[in-house]
């Protein structure tokens, strides 16, 4: 394939695809933005626009190697690269399959000031049970926003003691996730007021984004997002059992390599505590 191949279309078809291989929707728009900022520097780079029979992979190095010289810092070009190479396996046709990014460090979760004394700040001001509901599934079972607006009553069930909940993460794979005690609280009167199969959060993706925010800056956290209290729900459990496998179940990795960024967070915990002694 060359550089005259590819256009604003193929992208957005691209994007159609993602959208239904359960993408998370951030993850599709990050995508998205790569390949057309990679599309738009092919337009406007000399080189490139006056030659539309240049290989599409030798299009591909050559905006990494341009956009490392103009300073792009090591995580953007690796997203890049993913982007890049997503896009390639869509077409048949492999981007980047020998290009090395640069390393980058594991980004650091940041949990909410105060741990779960902070969700309860957070569920404190919250209006409505969409908002009640949503803060509870992300702060106190560490659900993503997407996952948290898909519980239903059906999808919540009783084991022993304490109650679930199936849910679809990435690459729609199916787990079961606990529901605390605390959260079950706020969600348990809920389900009365809920069809079946109606979702317990009513909100838009944005509109619930924006209503975390809402509240966080209401509860006197400052600036937040749902991920944080995911980040909280994660942080809290692997300090209650030091057991980094469950975590990973419980957040749906594909990989515990990538639970283990929250180590980092217990080490630090543990550091404040021992020089505290």
């Amino acid at each position: 394939m060359t550089v005259g191949t590819i256009s604003g279309g193929s992208i957005d078809e691209f994007q159609r695809y993602l959208s239904g291989t359960g993408k998370a929707t951030n993850t599709i728009r990050s995508y998205s933005s790569d390949l057309r900022g990679w599309l738009e520097w092919m337009r406007s780079e000399p080189e490139m626009s006056s030659a539309p029979q240049t290989p599409l992979a030798e299009a591909a190095s050559s905006w990494m190697t341009w956009a490392k010289a103009r300073g792009a810092a090591p995580k953007t070009i690796a997203r890049r690269v993913t982007s890049l190479r997503a896009f390639g396996k869509w077409l048949g046709y492999p981007l980047l399959v020998d290009y090395s990014p640069p390393p980058t460090p594991p980004g650091t979760p940041k949990p909410l000031p105060g741990g779960m004394e902070a969700v309860n700040k957070l569920l404190s001001v919250a209006v409505g049970d969409d908002e009640r509901c949503m803060i509870a599934l992300c702060g106190f079972s560490g659900l993503r926003i997407s996952e948290a607006r898909s519980v239903t009553p059906a999808s919540i069930y009783l084991d022993g003691d304490l109650h679930w909940v199936t849910v679809t993460g990435k690459g729609h794979k199916r787990r079961q996730v606990p529901i605390p005690p605390s959260a079950w609280e706020r969600i348990g009167p809920v389900l009365d007021r809920r069809g079946k199969h109606e979702p317990l959060v009513r909100l838009t993706d944005s509109q619930a984004r924006k209503a975390w925010v809402t509240c966080s800056r209401q509860a006197g956290l400052g600036v937040s997002s749902t991920h944080r209290g995911r980040a909280t729900a994660a942080t809290e459990l692997l300090e209650a059992t030091g057991n980094l496998r469950l975590v990973q179940e419980v957040l749906g990795h594909a990989s515990v390599s990538t639970t283990q960024v929250y180590t980092h967070v217990r080490r630090s915990t543990i550091a404040a505590a021992m020089s505290a002694l």
